[in-house]
């Protein structure tokens, strides 16, 4: 099943939480995904890719793409 994005494309943030990544703007959580339902993420030279089950392939420009996965694994054990 797969879920319609609740964003476009622009420039957001990704905030880790406890129990899921959230993209957020302004303070507002535009969409969030609980870790166990990331199946990959992977990075490029400014690039964050990542996929949801419910979601689909996430793709963004980033300037320190290793730093978020590093962010990440903190938080999926």
């Amino acid at each position: 099943m797969s879920r319609t994005k609740r964003w476009r494309d622009g420039n957001y943030d990704l905030h880790f939480s406890e129990s899921s990544l959230n993209l957020e703007t302004g303070g507002t959580i535009m969409d969030s995904w609980d870790y166990g339902s990331i199946l990959w993420v992977a990075t490029g030279e400014r690039c964050l890719g990542f996929e949801v089950e419910s979601a689909g392939i996430i793709e963004c420009a980033c300037a320190a793409p290793q730093l978020a996965v590093d962010n990440f694994r903190k938080f999926v054990k």
